[in-house]
């Protein structure tokens, strides 16, 4: 809150944020942090600079056993500020129909505001399956973190990602590796830390993505199997090595099938690869569902022996679109 007091909204500033619950603030009577929770979403709202948006990550909490909608406490501060609701997603923290126990929310809000009423150009979907990594309780996961992105890329004129809450990093991460400039504020040194380092991994696998998807998109598939497994060699997190490996045994499919003529290892491979994918919630610079559906295509496609090479997808620029 002192921060946005004290620093002027860059031009071309977008916020993306996920504020914090009570629990995380320390001595504070839930009236108390509802009070400051809509003083926070109106600071933020009036910060924004002329075309930028707000877009806020909130789980609702249960208090005294009344489940507290914090969608509607966003909006309440948003109708305070006369903002516009631009969309409202659904993320599923846990998969759909799943009873959880603990009486916590298996969902969280996702909602987008601005000044002015705007209808999304793109169509993106109203409920996202799943996260993504990190696991992290309240951590906004990377395949949310990468929808947002893409929006704000194709459809607003953001240069500048904001994040005033910004914990471990995740947003900042994503943002940073897509190209925009991003600032992040937080209170707490080790998660400071935190960020930094999850802002270079992320970065480094984007880049290891896009380095491989470049050559397996111009049909080199060998190369690309390559550029991958040299980050798979060096890759800590399993969740990373098990998407990049999905993406190697996929490139090595289909040099087996169209350089080395063997049909029955190429399915194996393929098998495999989708067996990791389908496993995957994320990987950056590609619409990994997409990608799967087509691999999936190919596999049938494959067994029936009417696969051609025209019909392998590509990863940064699929057929039909500019």
């Amino acid at each position: 809150m002192a921060w946005l007091a004290a620093n002027a909204a860059p031009a071309h500033a977008s916020v993306v944020t996920s504020l914090p619950d009570r629990s995380e603030i320390a001595g504070a009577s839930f009236d108390a942090w509802q009070t400051w929770f809509h003083r926070a979403v109106r600071a933020i709202l009036a910060w924004l600079p002329e075309g930028g948006v707000a877009i806020f990550y909130q789980t609702d909490v249960r208090h005294d056993e009344v489940w507290v909608d914090k969608g509607q406490l966003v909006m309440s501060a948003a109708e305070a500020e006369s903002m516009s609701l631009v969309w409202h997603k659904i993320v599923c923290r846990r998969p759909a129909g799943t009873a959880n126990p603990e009486g916590r929310p298996s969902y969280s809000h996702l909602v987008c505001l601005a000044r002015e009423a705007r209808a999304p150009r793109r169509p993106s979907p109203d409920v996202l399956l799943a996260a993504g990594p990190p696991d992290a309780t309240r951590a906004m996961g990377f395949a949310v973190c990468q929808l947002v992105c893409d929006y704000l890329r194709h459809e607003t004129a953001t240069r500048c990602v904001v994040d005033p809450c910004c914990g471990t990093g995740s947003v900042l991460a994503v943002a940073s590796a897509l190209g925009f400039d991003v600032i992040g504020v937080e209170l707490n040194a080790k998660r400071c830390r935190a960020a930094r380092t999850m802002i270079a991994k992320v970065t480094a696998l984007h880049q290891a993505v896009v380095a491989g998807a470049r050559a397996f998109d111009r049909g080199a598939f060998f190369e690309a199997h390559e550029v991958w497994e040299d980050h798979w060699r060096i890759a800590e997190d399993e969740a990373e090595r098990r998407g990049v490996q999905g993406l190697i045994q996929a490139a090595a499919a289909f040099h087996k099938l169209f350089e080395m003529r063997g049909p029955e290892s190429a399915a194996r491979l393929l098998g495999r690869a989708l067996a990791k994918l389908d496993a995957t919630a994320w990987l950056p610079g590609f619409e990994l569902a997409r990608f799967r559906s087509e691999l999936h295509a190919c596999a049938c496609a494959l067994e029936a022996g009417t696969l051609a090479r025209s019909d392998v997808p590509r990863l940064l620029h699929p057929r039909g679109e500019a």
